[in-house]
């Protein structure tokens, strides 16, 4: 068990089994290897920790709980050090507006891939150009309700944009 400093979520301890290793780094992030997932299992939004730097968590979803049809092709030498293609999971980086959360984007082009028995990943290309990196999370429907339910001037708490 590894006592974690976190910025968003206090102290947390985390079992050795649920780090994850990105031997590579993800984009914008190389230095930092270690990272585990946080969140309720109901909730289709986790973050994606780092070990290294407790002020950095990535929100992230399933793919398929954003787009239902997705299915990335990835090419085969993004997948090799990963091991068996049979034993990957993948999550989208979710994108969140400070101060307007409605706008919410996630990047269907660049998952984020995991071999959730080997505990390696790495943030790869995929092969569909027609996925979007800035699709957006919410239907206008969606959009026009959480509009709806922001009083003007309130402070949503959301963490800036990087």
């Amino acid at each position: 068990m590894r006592k974690i400093d976190t910025v968003r979520f206090g102290t947390l301890e985390v079992e050795k089994e649920s780090l994850l290793h990105f031997p590579q780094g993800i984009p914008g992030f190389f230095h930092l290897k270690e990272w585990f997932l946080v969140g309720e299992d109901d909730n289709p939004i986790k973050w994606l920790q780092s070990v290294g730097n407790g002020a950095v968590a990535l929100p992230v979803a399933l793919p398929r709980s954003v787009c239902p049809e997705y299915k990335a092709r990835i090419a085969e030498e993004d997948l090799e050090d990963l091991g068996d293609e049979g034993e990957i999971c993948s999550f989208v980086v979710v994108n969140i507006p400070s101060g307007a959360p409605w706008k919410s984007t996630v990047n269907l082009r660049a998952p984020i891939v995991i071999n959730h028995r080997t505990r390696r990943g790495r943030q790869v290309i995929s092969l569909n150009e027609e996925y979007s990196m800035r699709a957006p999370l919410f239907s206008e429907e969606e959009r026009e309700v959480l509009v709806a339910q922001v009083a003007p001037g309130e402070d949503l708490g959301v963490a800036e944009e990087k």
